[in-house]
């Protein structure tokens, strides 16, 4: 939020990944950051900064994302949902099947103007389950994935928060080599980013990344690496992608 120039898709690439429990954390921790840095106003929160930094439909999204008490599901419970085929016992099918048409309805293409507040509500108040239902029925029902749809119908930046929280919630991994190949390839390195990326996945699932990253954008990621960065910082990514 302090670079306003890159604010917005900063802010989106970060919250709009986050699980219910990871926005609880991420709220508390910024204010405590806030108030290490020595912060004048001691009622700032992470909700307040996101409204005052964003503006329009955009704005309204986060504000939504960010006060929603979204479901969340211990694993125990999508393990044995998976294993039965019961998802009925979680979510309601119904709802979200009709929510993935009320998306559809929400653009007129004989005027070809879209109500943005519709689709927006929908997406921001909906759990990891109900997004990848209405994926997979927008899918099955129009012939095309909801992400396509609203790229097409719905403008920047709304557009790239509401893809940003689909594509968290139906392939995560696939959503963060899509903002690596982004961080990496164009007219300014976006280090920040890329950074993110890397040293919260070291740990976990970095080296799977590199593999869904060649396969998906038909690249090398430490190729790309080595011609995009240098220095020490260069040798620190490369170390992480190729350590046993």
């Amino acid at each position: 939020m302090k670079t306003p120039e890159t604010a917005g898709v900063a802010l989106v690439n970060i919250i709009c990944c986050c699980s219910p429990s990871e926005l609880s954390v991420l709220k508390k921790v910024y204010v405590e950051v806030l108030e290490a840095k020595g912060a004048d106003d001691k009622s700032r929160t992470l909700v307040k900064d996101v409204e005052k930094e964003t503006k329009g439909n955009l704005r309204e999204y986060m504000r939504l994302f960010l006060n929603t008490e979204r479901k969340a599901f211990p694993f125990t419970q999508l393990q044995s949902a998976a294993t039965t085929g019961n998802w009925e016992t979680l979510i309601n099918l119904g709802d979200a099947e009709r929510s993935a048409e009320r998306i559809f309805a929400a653009v007129d293409t004989r005027t070809k103007s879209t109500d943005e507040t519709t689709i927006l509500q929908i997406i921001a108040k909906a759990n990891i389950l109900e997004i990848r239902v209405m994926y997979d029925h927008f899918m099955d029902t129009y012939n095309q994935t909801i992400v396509d749809f609203i790229s097409k119908h719905v403008k920047k930046p709304l557009r790239h928060a509401l893809n940003t929280t689909i594509m968290a919630a139906v392939d995560m991994r696939l959503l963060l080599v899509a903002q690596l190949y982004n961080s990496l390839y164009g007219l300014k390195l976006d280090v920040p980013t890329l950074s993110r990326i890397f040293i919260l996945r070291s740990d976990t699932d970095l080296k799977t990344l590199r593999s869904i990253f060649e396969q998906k954008m038909g690249s090398s990621l430490v190729d790309m690496v080595r011609e995009e960065t240098s220095g020490d910082y260069q040798d620190l990514l490369l170390a992480l992608l190729t350590s046993e």
